[in-house]
């Protein structure tokens, strides 16, 4: 975004309703709103609680802005405040992530983010390059450990019924929950995956 900068400007033209989806701490969204000088700002994701500090955040660094947090996955239908303008809308989608769906989530996401821009919207989205698979790997399975913890974090605090089960298992045993990162590419469809491994090492007595 950085090197194309002007161009991106110049595309998209000033004063959008920005829709940032899978949100974050809103670093990408604080670089394009100097660029593109949006009227709103609503960041989407699944952790409400840090997004509405992030958006706090952009809010004192655009006291202009009409910035709103809301808390969502994105994989799912997202309902917009009803204050939204229906017109002028840019879904900003900047992760790359698209690239780790298989095809028809791919499409569902694809036509969600569709529905949201609107008819006179638009859509300003990363797509990553296909990686050799040992860049991947050093990336998912990083020697300091930090995507594994990360891992492990959402191990225990996101908890859909089948973490569920498995953490009760895991608690059932005198043993410690372990999870190393790997990643891999599926070839045909280029998608990129990283794939948790779990094991469990016996504590020590």
């Amino acid at each position: 975004m950085q090197q194309h900068a002007d161009a991106i400007a110049q595309a998209v033209g000033q004063g959008r309703t920005l829709i940032e989806l899978g949100a974050g701490n809103c670093q990408k969204a604080r670089a394009l709103c100097r660029l593109i000088h949006p009227a709103g700002f609503v960041g989407v994701d699944i952790s409400a609680d840090y997004l509405r500090d992030a958006v706090q955040g952009l809010r004192r660094d655009f006291p202009g802005l009409d910035a709103q947090a809301l808390g969502a996955d994105i994989t799912q239908p997202v309902q917009l405040p009803a204050d939204v303008p229906q017109g002028g809308r840019l879904v900003f989608y900047p992760g790359s992530s698209i690239g780790n769906f298989d095809p028809p989530h791919a499409l569902q996401l694809l036509a969600q983010m569709r529905e949201l821009a609107g008819d006179d919207g638009g859509l300003l989205i990363g797509i990553d390059l296909p990686k050799d698979i040992a860049v991947l790997e050093a990336a998912y399975d990083d020697a300091a450990g930090v995507t594994a913890e990360f891992n492990r974090n959402a191990l225990t605090h996101y908890q859909p019924p089948d973490w569920q089960r498995l953490r009760r298992a895991a608690v059932a045993a005198p043993c410690v929950l372990q999870r190393r990162s790997l990643a891999h590419r599926n070839a045909p469809g280029g998608r990129h995956r990283g794939a948790g491994v779990l094991a469990r090492r016996r504590a020590p007595v």
